[in-house]
């Protein structure tokens, strides 16, 4: 994704409004499915048959995706032109979220979630461009992106309200069938508001970059998941964190040569920068995994006699109930967590 916004000629004026309600409308759902499905994760561990450390691939798989492929999705949309771009993410995200609806097995759901997240990927930075291109320098410019910054941040918390609703009063699978008609009103959206760019010729993509980023963060998570559930001395853990540490090392090698990289790691000498990169995955990781882990312990064990010992380990997180627990204690919990982060 380019730091520089693309000067491109429209073939017909976009509507702003509109375009401002496409944009924020698709970054709500980007958002959303981060937090939705917690609430629901002990239902779907005894719906599907999850094991205690396979059930945090349910939230992983998303995030890995999204984040992993974010900077290519950006790119993507540079070249193909973001009407194009975001209809057809729009389209796959959906597909994704049906067949989530749908899965019958922990298999099945997880390549769901990781399809939501590719699409994710693609959709969340074409709707910040389009704003940009939309909007003229200046205050409005400046009140629609602070607009689309403050849905993104409210879908966070309205993720974690709807999840526990939709859970408890229709079935854990509107988690993420709920989605389909959001795919549809943001769809009227795009095709009311964009009209197409003109795409520049000669723009390259850095897929081997974004395939060993986006490996070497999976083989991570993969060997901190399988620690929690074997050591970390097992030979599994050992060889998945090797591979993560040596597709890292690719990922830099291939980024320092690339002509048109995902990161100019230049930019990471410059120490705002990297210390602001390095604030904003403390925060996020901390931010994910809370909203997992107390999901999982405000309906598992707030009515135990002893609380539960809580730790990064999914393994402390894998006692989900026999019968289901009402869902309003992790609401009252969750409500007060999303506003401190909304702060």
């Amino acid at each position: 994704m380019s730091l520089t916004i693309p000067q491109r000629r429209e073939r017909a004026p976009a509507r702003p409004t509109l375009v401002l309600a496409a944009a924020c409308l698709c970054q709500l759902m980007v958002v959303l499915d981060i937090s939705v499905v917690n609430v629901a994760l002990p239902d779907i561990g005894v719906s599907l048959g999850f094991t205690p450390t396979s059930l945090s691939w349910v939230v992983s798989a998303y995030t890995l995706a999204f984040g992993g492929l974010l900077l290519l999705g950006g790119r993507l949309a540079d070249v193909l032109g973001h009407r194009r771009t975001m209809l057809g993410a729009l389209g796959a995200f959906g597909i994704a979220s049906l067949l989530g609806g749908l899965a019958q097995s922990p298999g099945q759901l997880i390549a769901a979630r990781a399809a939501q997240g590719v699409a994710a990927a693609v959709l969340s930075p074409v709707t910040l461009t389009v704003l940009m291109l939309s909007f003229p320098e200046g205050p409005q410019r400046r009140r629609a992106v602070a607009t689309w910054g403050m849905v993104g941040t409210a879908g966070g918390a309205l993720g974690v309200l709807l999840g526990g609703l939709l859970t408890e009063y229709l079935d854990w699978r509107y988690v993420l069938l709920v989605n389909v008609p959001l795919v549809v009103a943001a769809t009227v959206f795009v095709f009311a508001a964009l009209r197409e760019t003109d795409t520049p010729q000669g723009e390259r993509l850095d897929v081997p970059g974004a395939v060993l980023g986006t490996t070497s963060m999976t083989l991570l998570a993969y060997g901190c998941v399988h620690a929690g559930e074997h050591t970390w001395d097992n030979v599994v853990t050992v060889a998945a964190l090797g591979a993560a540490v040596l597709a890292g090392a690719a990922f830099i090698a291939r980024e320092l040569r690339a002509d048109a990289p995902l990161i100019r790691l230049s930019l990471m000498r410059s120490r705002p920068v990297w210390t602001a990169a390095v604030i904003i995955a403390l925060v996020g990781a901390t931010a994910v995994a809370g909203f997992y882990f107390l999901s999982l312990f405000l309906q598992n064990g707030w009515a135990t006699t002893r609380w539960p010992r809580v730790s990064p380990s999914s393994r402390s997180a894998g006692r989900w109930p026999r019968r289901r627990w009402p869902a309003r204690d992790w609401w009252n919990g969750s409500a007060l967590a999303a506003c401190s982060r909304s702060g």
